[in-house]
């Protein structure tokens, strides 16, 4: 569940201000770096924001703000997503990673002039899924970038990208934003959709806090969360873990219907309830939990299961996520990872 690349006009998110301090900071220096890697969870707007800073830097008519103007020649191009100076990596639909073709491509296009204006820019979302010749052929262009031209690298890991490619980039941070901050503009973004028919009725508050608990307080990932109705499908997947539990169920069931809501989406829910249920180990009502609305069903769990079993679950589970992108029979593996969860101790 990683952020792609967005096309078309956007506005910028109310959270990143302190970056944008940053960036026009380093513009009015004449300081913006050849390459920029934005990092920071998934969910916080880091490829919206290089796509704003794209838009901001190929417009012809920008306010004294920075802001595009959405009316010049630059800003109809990126309307219609056909600006030449502006070029999209992402993994390919039938993909898993970002492939050296690609990168080679990229490549190709960053040696000609800039059409429009003064840059030629570049946005890899994510950054952290080139494989391994497209980050060597990528490592190249770091070392000797062309003039007029601006990599922008975007991260939810980091630290899964070679050092010798972050080492070549200006590093941006991205933090979640404040509780209040984020509860706003996920409720004025879901009742948008529903008004727009794109989405169900606006949530209440309750459930704005669950969303934004269940995506770590990240709003981007939280309205996902609800467009995509992932929260019904985190309900089927922790009673099948309920069953399991209880012994109603085995655990080749259990990775069967997993397997059919997703095996990624699986083990993410999985992962996070694991660590709720080590924090309510610890303590009976922490400060926080990600997984607000099963409070009272981890904690029964957790009852039921030793704490060296949630780590040692834990781990497994991590594992498990890092080989999910390896070929190999999900299936079992699934049912590997759940037998942990059949012997009590």
């Amino acid at each position: 569940m990683s952020e792609t690349a967005i096309t078309g006009l956007v506005d910028p998110l109310p959270w990143h201000s302190s970056q944008w301090a940053d960036i026009f900071k380093r513009l009015n220096n004449d300081a913006l770096p050849h390459a920029l890697l934005l990092r920071g969870a998934e969910g916080l707007g880091k490829a919206h924001f290089a796509h704003y800073l794209a838009l901001s830097l190929l417009c012809r008519e920008k306010g004294p703000d920075n802001a595009p103007c959405g009316h010049c020649r630059g800003c109809e191009l990126n309307r219609a997503a056909s600006h030449p100076d502006l070029l999209n990596i992402g993994i390919p639909e039938d993909k898993k990673v970002i492939g050296v073709d690609q990168i080679r491509a990229l490549i190709d296009v960053m040696t000609l002039k800039p059409q429009y204006g003064q840059y030629k820019i570049v946005i890899i979302s994510p950054a952290d899924r080139l494989n391994h010749n497209a980050a060597n052929s990528l490592l190249k262009t770091l070392e000797e970038p062309p003039g007029g031209t601006l990599l922008l690298l975007c991260s939810d890991q980091p630290a899964m990208l070679p050092a010798t490619i972050r080492s070549r980039c200006q590093q941006l941070s991205f933090q979640r934003p404040e509780a209040s901050l984020a509860r706003q503009w996920l409720g004025q973004t879901l009742s948008e959709q529903a008004a727009e028919g794109k989405a169900e009725q606006p949530v209440s508050a309750d459930e704005l806090d669950v969303l934004l608990n269940m995506a770590d307080g990240a709003p981007l990932k939280a309205a996902r969360i609800a467009a995509a109705d992932l929260n019904q499908s985190r309900q089927a997947l922790f009673q099948g873990f309920e069953r399991l539990v209880s012994g109603e169920a085995n655990p080749s069931k259990i990775a069967e219907e997993w397997l059919k809501l997703g095996a990624k989406e699986s083990l993410y829910w999985l992962y996070s309830w694991i660590i709720d249920m080590i924090r309510l180990s610890m303590a009976s009502d922490p400060a926080l939990i990600a997984n607000v609305d099963i409070h009272k069903r981890l904690a029964a769990i957790a009852g039921q299961v030793n704490k060296k079993c949630l780590f040692l679950n834990l781990d497994k589970t991590g594992q498990a996520l890092k080989l999910l992108d390896h070929p190999l029979n999900q299936q079992l593996m699934l049912e590997n990872l759940l037998m942990g969860w059949c012997r009590k101790s």
